[in-house]
């Protein structure tokens, strides 16, 4: 669907901006973009399948249909540049929109911020293992990773929901400890049968590694790049090791991803 979805848009979008002289909006292409992927999605609906850990699918629903559309739209019109990677969950796509570069913004900008995409302050509070922002006095701040991670790395593994709870959790631990505080061994944590890495988690470390860090978190890129070298050699291992010991299953797993 998405593949499909973002042909459409490339295809429609010139002819659009044609009209723009002729009195079409910005606001009014967006509606008939996003119209022409709903449209998609109706056709399809109860057939469009998500991912998730575990190898398991779940019906896209409506309003993950729309998340999901109104990223496609933000990442046909804006520029490259540091944009969060479009594998994201749309929540986690919209909260690297707005926090992953500023780590503040009084309670209003994020509500102009968020207009239109379905997305709500409350989103970023609620859908991971802990929250990822705070508010205090209308002001709305990103909760730091290393104290995400200080918090998470108590949880069981399988509580870690979401790609974004996954990357915190790595980048967290690949940071120096602070006097006090306790580490976890990365590569251990990644031989964790427990640890299923979400399909969206090397693309976030990948992002993070290249996204200049802010003045509260200095030390994230470079976090975040030795975490996705630890992740992407234990994937390695875990493939070297399908394919000695189980090789119809690797075959199997080859074609398919191929």
């Amino acid at each position: 669907m998405r593949q499909w979805v973002k042909g459409e848009l490339a295809r429609l979008r010139p002819v659009l901006e044609s009209y723009r002289s002729r009195g079409l909006s910005d606001a009014d292409i967006r509606v008939i973009l996003r119209g022409k992927a709903l449209e998609f999605f109706s056709r399809h609906y109860g057939k469009v399948l998500v991912s998730a850990p575990g190898g398991e699918a779940a019906v896209l629903s409506i309003r993950d249909a729309l998340l999901g559309i109104n990223q496609l739209l933000d990442e046909s019109a804006g520029q490259p540049g540091q944009r969060p990677p479009s594998l994201a969950q749309p929540v986690v796509y919209q909260y690297l929109r707005l926090f992953g570069t500023k780590s503040a913004y009084s309670r209003d900008e994020i509500s102009k911020l968020l207009r239109g995409t379905a997305i709500q302050q409350r989103d970023f509070e609620r859908t991971g293992t802990s929250p990822w922002i705070t508010e205090h006095d209308k002001l709305v701040k990103r909760v730091p990773i290393y104290d995400r991670f200080q918090f998470m790395r108590l949880r069981q593994r399988r509580e870690l929901k979401t790609e974004l709870d996954q990357a915190h959790f790595l980048i967290g631990a690949a940071l120096p400890v602070k006097e006090g505080d306790t580490g976890v061994n990365i590569e251990k944590e990644l031989e964790r049968e427990t640890l299923l890495i979400r399909p969206g988690v090397d693309a976030l470390l990948d992002w993070y590694s290249k996204t200049p860090a802010g003045p509260d978190e200095p030390g994230i890129p470079t976090a975040a790049n030795l975490a996705l070298t630890l992740l992407r050699a234990a994937l390695e291992s875990q493939r070297a090791r399908m394919r000695q010991e189980e090789p119809i299953l690797w075959e199997e797993w080859e074609s398919a991803v191929t």
